[in-house]
């Protein structure tokens, strides 16, 4: 089904209200929305950073990070590579709603504005657009597997839920899943830090036994969480792609500085050591764990 503009203004911005400045291509319906973008163009727009898809191959992480998207149902996320754009950012932002339907979940829906039209979406339309699972059923996540997860991948039990840091998990893969949740698919004001719905994602892929997870909600979920705070957005190459189902093409190649980089990797956590070269001339490392608390699954 093709998605579709909201009854309530199905036309093009009203010219009646004045641009804001530094913003002229963006187009609004109502003063509200005006008010609400000046406000949120207050806000830092963050870059998202997506999965650097050669370092992984370098690594030779890139099998078992694909698995890892596929078994959380993301598959279609872990090849997504897209330039943030801040006016895109704040103008859906600035106009997103989110209404639930408590009888029947598939008729939730989105309201928002993009490229200078509002929008509305149904979770299924959101599902089939970003190839997340759909369920007919609404789920919710268990924080306690979330819980299980942390204190199996770094030795300590979750105290704080605001302050779970991702320096804390040495498992490389793991811990460059949550470095994605918290730069783009979950975008988090501080990008070192985790929450406990990333952790819970996760889990889907390396615990045995929980439910699978409504990724479709918890985006929704946080979408309407970052529109209604007023902290730094790190979720804008989610918008880009969202942008694309209404005919927008990215027109800037992806850089260094919108995938995650693996430093880290080769600095902090992880001593690796060569072992043999290949005849292109590529590295085959081994993974040596430096001796620090380190918990395997």
């Amino acid at each position: 089904m093709a998605p579709r503009k909201s009854k309530a203004s199905s036309s093009r911005g009203n010219r009646a209200i004045p641009p804001v400045a530094g913003y002229e291509s963006v187009e609004f319906a109502m003063e509200a929305q005006r008010k609400n973008f000046i406000n949120q163009a207050k806000r830092e727009v963050k870059q998202s950073r997506f999965m650097c898809l050669t370092t992984l191959a370098l690594l030779w992480i890139d099998t078992v990070m694909r698995d890892i998207f596929a078994r959380i149902g993301i598959s279609r996320m872990f090849e997504m590579q897209y330039v943030t754009y801040p006016h895109l950012v704040y103008e859906f932002f600035s106009s997103f709603a989110y209404t639930k339907d408590v009888n029947d979940h598939a008729n939730d829906i989105i309201t928002f504005r993009l490229l200078n039209e509002d929008r509305s979406l149904t979770k299924r339309e959101f599902v089939q657009h970003f190839g997340l699972p759909w369920f007919d059923e609404a789920r919710t996540y268990d924080s306690l597997v979330g819980y299980e997860l942390w204190r199996r991948m770094t030795g300590k039990n979750v105290v704080d839920l605001s302050k779970l840091s991702v320096n804390r998990v040495q498992h490389p893969v793991f811990r460059l899943f949550l470095k994605f949740c918290s730069n783009c698919f979950l975008g988090r004001p501080n990008n070192h830090h985790t929450r406990i719905w990333d952790v819970c994602v996760l889990a889907q892929a390396v615990l045995p036994g929980p439910d699978q997870v409504d990724v479709a909600t918890i985006l929704w979920t946080h979408f309407n969480n970052v529109a209604t705070s007023t902290g730094p957005i790190a979720m804008g190459g989610l918008i880009t792609h969202l942008a694309t189902l209404y005919g927008f093409i990215d027109p800037d190649p992806i850089t260094s500085r919108q995938l995650i980089c693996t430093e880290w990797l080769l600095q902090k956590t992880l001593d690796l050591v060569p072992s043999h070269t290949t005849p292109t001339g590529a590295h085959i490392y081994n993974w040596r764990i430096l001796p620090r608390t380190s918990i395997y699954l």
